[in-house]
């Protein structure tokens, strides 16, 4: 043995006899005795039991395995169903209470308003952005932002302001002890601010300073969600952005806010909740100070300017499309490429819908994430979801991928949100439509368990932090009175089956694409292209590529046909040619009663106060005009389409309407009457035609009953009329191949001041206006409430009389058969 081996030994002799120990050992010295299975006498006692290693025992406890003398026996804490209980108090002014009871030192407390940009259509844009910026500053009761910090650090609490689309919570944690400090604050700042000018500037200078950090950032989900949601809900409700726009920045002033607060922040929009505190007391401390100390802006004049109630308007999801060309900052020492970013959605469901549950799970399902994490919420936890295994492992390309459910109180919004090199946009743009048309298809058993499986426990794991239980318990009041437990929500992803996803699905993929696009987005397929495709073009056969964006004719199928397939005309955008004027202008106010999202009107001469008139009777359409004469050469007609597609995106239905009552103007009529409407039909099949992967259209040609019975007094009028119903006709039968429905409405004679200009061909009848009002007519409104009845139907190939106040179908007779 070596000279440290033998030291090692000599130290551990030492420190056996020094080691203090519970029991003393005692062994008695062992004599002379040998043999295996033998114990020296030496060794037993006088009861003839060993001692060797046997402990001397120095206290008078017993054992660890014998229970205590004299302890009752341990009674443990059974769960109570009231302990877990949401209870809901509402106050004589409106104001919900809802708390829930929670062990522990600390509570959150805080209101949940029904506020957010949403409500910001009268207002400009940005309103609760800067609120956001403005919470926790000075109040009638605290001076500074300083103040509050003090009262909230003198009770160990913190503070927090959030904005949603529909949603503004004010919140605090703090020691339970001080609830009544925290309610007296959350009060003075949702009802109480002072909101000076100098706030005001610096919560103006903040949101300047996160713009243009947003902007300068890599990760451009925040911009991105805002262009997905003005796409998909244009620029109203859902679709006005979350972040303020950088042209209203000086617009927000004191006034502005106070207004929004006074018509927002009212008791019955509002929901005061409370995690671990007494309810009892809560309501008590509410009611003081929420009831009894009355709004700062009850004791300030209210400006004259704005609107004096709130918006109250259902959002219209109607799908569309925003893009911007720009440069997003790339990080080469990050090892972050230049990315352009593409977001492809659907209309989802509200969360009070039956299908919420399900459209859940088949968001977990769908998963996704960046390229470093692969996964959903963190490294790993999304390895299995459909984005990651069949894009994010598949194309080394791709950046990121995830799949985003945003669900509201009357609609909601389904997106996959990709980013990769711009180089790659166009096959970006495609693996995300496939993966959206895969959805459909009948999930695998494992899949669809482990995405039941995963959301529940996300579910779980996050109601275990005290700040969600809050929130979750003031939004599901604000939203229905009462709050739904996790147990609910557990048995119902239970019950999701394969069926239950390829519903869901399916009624995402019903409704119109919405598509959003930033950075550098040269390679972007048009929107024509992405509809086409999702409409089945991107169905390749087993083990090909998806090409749906191919210039190949065969990728490029349209739509289903509107043939035969009724219309609702609300949320659409109509382009009306002449529609101020006569029949045109009754018809615009019967299309406008009908919630149009856009009427645009072409017309020869400008009038604006039919205009203001077409504003006034329905606010939520937007009437716009273009100058407009339809003789001009087909290149400046599609110059100006152009123009109105690059405003509205897309375009619903055309209406050609105009038209001349005068033989002696023969050109004119004839370049009026017939080739102006052929040139306007041929310049719009630029952006319609579905050879050229357009999502098609509906055109209605205003014709006239002389278009199949001439009044031969007049036969230049007569014959352009009957090129009108010829010539739809003849479209009509192309929507096979265009994409393109027609139909003609055909008035009889109508009092307008038109017919008082109607003069003969060569003047072989001086009279005939006079002779043609002389028999029973029937009004310009009597001819538009038809006019629109006929649009509603919408009949390809229809030849419609509109004569003596009724709408009747004109069955064409065939004389000749070109065989082919």
């Amino acid at each position: 043995m070596n000279r440290r081996g033998i030291g090692m030994l000599k130290t551990l002799k030492s420190t056996c006899r020094t080691f203090p120990c519970r029991f003393a050992t005692k062994v008695s010295k062992i004599g002379s005795g040998t043999g295996i299975g033998r114990i020296p006498s030496g060794v037993r006692g006088k009861d003839g039991l060993s001692r060797v290693n046997m402990p001397s025992i120095v206290t008078h406890l017993p054992r660890l395995k014998e229970p205590l003398p004299n302890v009752p026996e341990v009674e443990y804490a059974a769960p109570m169903a009231e302990s877990a209980a949401t209870r809901v108090t509402t106050l004589e002014n409106g104001l919900r209470i809802a708390s829930e009871p929670r062990c522990g030192q600390f509570c959150t407390v805080g209101l949940v308003i029904n506020s957010g940009p949403r409500y910001e259509a009268a207002y400009p844009g940005g309103v609760s952005h800067f609120l956001e910026k403005l919470a926790f500053n000075s109040t009638a009761n605290f001076p500074n932002r300083d103040a509050i910090r003090k009262e909230l650090e003198e009770n160990g609490g913190i503070c927090d302001c959030q904005t949603s689309r529909d949603t503004l919570i004010y919140a605090a944690s703090i020691d339970s002890r001080a609830i009544d400090s925290a309610t007296r604050l959350l009060a003075d700042v949702a009802l109480r601010p002072t909101i000076s000018e100098q706030e005001v500037n610096l919560a103006a200078r903040a949101v300047n300073f996160e713009l243009e950090t947003l902007c300068m950032r890599p990760d451009q989900e925040p911009i991105l969600m805002d262009m997905i949601h003005a796409a998909a809900y244009g620029d109203n409700t859902l679709g006005l952005p979350k972040l303020c726009p950088p042209e209203t920045l000086e617009s927000i002033d004191r006034a502005v806010l106070m207004k929004y607060l006074k018509h927002h922040h009212s008791p019955s929009r509002m929901v005061f909740a409370g995690v671990g505190v007494d309810h009892d007391e809560l309501v008590e401390l509410v009611r003081k100070y929420f009831v009894e100390e009355k709004p700062i802006w009850e004791s300030e004049p209210e400006s004259s300017v704005g609107p004096k109630q709130v918006d109250t308007s259902i959002a219209h999801y109607t799908g569309g499309i925003v893009k911007e060309q720009c440069e997003i900052p790339f990080y080469a020492a990050a090892a972050l490429p230049e990315l352009a970013h593409v977001v492809l959605g659907f209309e989802g469901c509200a969360h009070q819908d039956p299908d919420y549950v399900p459209l859940c799970v088949l968001n977990i399902m769908m998963g996704g994430g960046g390229s470093f994490s692969r996964g959903s919420g963190g490294h790993g936890k999304g390895m299995n979801s459909r984005l990651y295994t069949k894009v994010l492992n598949r194309y080394d390309w791709v950046h990121s991928a995830t799949a985003h459910n945003h669900a509201y109180t009357d609609s909601g919004l389904f997106c996959i949100h990709g980013s990769a090199p711009p180089q790659h946009l166009n096959d970006m743009v495609e693996v995300i439509v496939r993966e959206l048309l895969s959805m459909a298809a009948e999930p695998g058993r494992e899949d669809l368990m482990r995405s039941k499986i995963q959301l529940q426990s996300m579910l779980l794991m996050n109601l275990e932090s005290r700040a969600v239980v809050f929130e979750d318990v003031g939004r599901q009041v604000l939203a229905s009175g009462h709050r739904k437990r996790p147990e609910h929500f557990i048995e119902e992803i239970e019950k999701v089956s394969a069926a239950d996803i390829q519903r869901v699905a399916t009624r995402l993929l019903s409704s119109p694409p919405s598509l959003a696009a930033r950075g550098d987005i040269t390679g972007l397929p048009e929107m024509g292209q992405v509809t086409s495709a999702l409409a089945g073009a991107g169905r390749t056969g087993l083990g090909r590529r998806l090409s749906p964006f191919s210039s190949d004719q065969h990728f490029c199928k349209s739509t289903k046909s509107n043939e035969s397939e009724g219309l609702c005309l609300t949320d659409k955008n109509v382009v009306f040619v002449a529609g101020l004027g006569g029949i045109g202008m009754d018809t615009s106010r019967e299309l406008v009663k009908r919630d149009l999202k856009n009427l645009v009107i072409l017309d020869r001469i400008e009038n604006p106060e039919a205009i203001c008139e077409l504003k006034e009777l329905n606010p939520k359409v937007k009437v716009s005009f273009y100058p407009y004469d339809v003789t001009v050469p087909l290149k400046e007609t599609t110059k100006l389409l152009k123009t109105v597609f690059a405003k509205i995106k897309t375009v619903d239905v055309l209406i050609n309407g105009a038209g001349i009552l005068d033989d002696h103007q023969i050109e004119r009529t004839v370049a009026v009457n017939y080739t102006g409407l052929v040139n306007t039909t041929t310049a719009i099949m630029e952006f319609w035609d579905k050879r050229e992967c357009g999502p098609g259209g509906i055109i209605c040609n205003i014709g006239s009953v002389t278009g199949f019975n001439a009044i031969y007094q007049v036969p230049v009028y007569s014959g352009t009329k009957a090129g009108v119903v010829n010539f739809t006709s003849s479209l009509a039968k192309l929507a096979p191949i265009t994409g393109v429905t027609a139909y003609t409405v055909n008035p009889g004679i109508t009092k307008t001041t038109l017919v008082n200009k109607f003069n003969s061909w060569l003047d072989v009848e001086p009279e005939v206006a006079k002779k043609l009002l002389g028999p029973p007519n029937q009004t310009s409104q009597q001819c538009a409430a038809n006019f629109v009845k006929a649009i509603e139907l919408n009949q390809n190939g229809a030849i419609w009389k509109l004569d003596l106040g009724t709408l009747e179908p004109i069955k064409w007779t065939k004389h000749w058969d070109s065989g082919i």
